[in-house]
C-alpha cells in the first residue's frame, strides 16, 4: 500500500513546489507596495501656541545669558586700556626725569662751552653743549620706547591671536548658517507631510498640516525643528535663539564668539582697576537695559550718561 501511494505523494508534493514558484511573485508586488508605505513619515508640526511659548523661553534664556557678562570685548578693551595707560604713564615719567636732569646741568655745560671759546678751544666751546643736548634727549627718549614698546606689542598680539583663532572664525560662520537650514528643514517636513496626506486622503490631516504650515517654519527658524535627520550637517534643531540648554543657536554663537574674543585680547591689569572697570560696564549694562522700561527711561538715561564719563 505504501509503495502504491508513493507516486501520488511526489505528485502532491511536484504540486505543491510548483503552486509555491507561481504564487510567489504575484505576491512581491503586495509586500514591497506595503513596506513603501509603512516608511512614509509623519512629521510633528509646531502649533501656534508652542511657537509663542519657546520662543518666550529662549528669549529669557539669551536675556540671562548676556546679562551675566554683557559687553566683554567692551570690559577687556578697557582694562587693557588701563593698563596701557600705566605703562605710558610710567614712560612718561621717566622721560620727564630724565630731561630734568639734562636742564640741571645745562649752565654747567655752557659755563665751561664759554670758557672753552675764551680760551681758544672754540671747536669744544661750540660742539660740546650740542653733544650734550643731543645725549639728553636720547636719554629721554629711551624710557618713552620701552614704555611704547610693550603697548604696540600687546595690541599686535592681540590682533594676532584674534585672527589666529579658528574657532571664533567657524563660531561666526555657524551662527548664521542654523536658522536657515531648521527652517529648510521645517519646510520639507511640512511638504512632506501634505504630500502623504493628499496621498492618503487624509483630510484632517491635511488640514493639520496647512493650519500648523507657517508656525512650523518661523518656529523652526527662530527656536530649531528638533527631530532627527541623519543626512542634515547641521542639527535642525538648532534655530536663531536656541541656547546652552539646547546646545547652540545663532545669537548664541554670536555671545561664545564675543567671549572668545575677549579672551582672546585678555591682558593681566591690576586687580583693583580690572575690579573697578569691570564694576562700571556691569553698572552700563543695567543702566542700558532699563532704557527699555519706559517708567524708569529717563532715570536710567541720566545714570547712563553718568556710567560713560566715569568708566572713561
Amino acid at each position: 500500500m505504501q509503495l502504491a501511494l508513493r507516486p501520488y505523494m511526489s505528485t502532491g508534493v511536484a504540486l505543491l513546489g510548483s503552486s509555491l514558484i507561481a504564487v510567489t511573485p504575484v505576491a512581491v508586488p503586495d509586500i514591497q507596495h506595503h513596506d513603501v508605505h509603512l516608511t512614509a513619515t509623519d512629521f510633528p508640526l509646531i502649533t501656534p501656541e508652542e511657537l509663542i511659548t519657546d520662543t518666550s523661553a529662549n528669549l529669557t534664556a539669551l536675556q540671562a545669558q548676556w546679562a551675566a557678562d554683557p559687553f566683554p570685548v567692551l570690559t577687556q578693551l578697557m582694562v587693557n586700556q588701563a593698563e596701557y595707560a600705566q605703562d605710558l604713564t610710567t614712560a612718561l615719567q621717566g622721560v620727564g626725569s630724565a630731561l630734568e636732569s639734562t636742564l640741571q646741568g645745562l649752565p654747567a655745560v655752557l659755563q665751561t662751552a664759554l670758557t672753552d671759546i675764551t680760551t681758544g678751544d672754540v671747536f669744544d666751546g661750540i660742539v660740546g653743549p650740542e653733544q650734550y643736548l643731543l645725549d639728553g634727549f636720547i636719554g629721554a627718549g629711551l624710557p618713552l620706547a620701552e614704555g611704547i614698546t610693550p603697548i604696540i606689542q600687546g595690541i599686535t598680539g592681540n590682533l594676532s591671536a584674534v585672527g589666529n583663532d579658528q574657532l571664533l572664525l567657524l563660531e561666526l560662520i555657524i551662527s548664521i548658517l542654523y536658522a536657515p537650514n531648521a527652517e529648510t528643514v521645517a519646510l520639507g517636513a511640512v511638504g512632506e507631510n501634505i504630500a502623504n496626506d493628499l496621498a492618503d486622503g487624509n483630510s484632517t490631516g491635511l488640514t493639520n498640516d496647512l493650519t500648523n504650515g507657517l508656525s512650523t517654519v518661523l518656529g523652526a527658524y527662530l527656536n530649531g525643528f528638533p527631530i532627527e535627520c541623519d543626512t542634515c550637517t547641521l542639527d535642525p534643531s538648532l534655530g536663531l535663539l536656541t541656547g546652552p540648554s539646547e546646545g547652540f543657536g545663532g545669537i548664541e554663537n554670536i555671545i561664545l564668539a564675543l567671549q572668545s574674543i575677549a579672551t582672546d585680547i585678555g591682558a593681566t591689569a591690576p586687580a583693583a582697576g580690572a575690579a573697578s572697570l569691570s564694576d562700571a560696564a556691569s553698572t552700563f549694562a543695567a543702566d542700558l537695559g532699563g532704557l527699555f522700561d519706559p517708567s524708569v527711561a529717563l532715570t536710567d538715561f541720566g545714570n547712563l550718561l553718568t556710567d560713560i564719563a566715569s568708566a572713561w
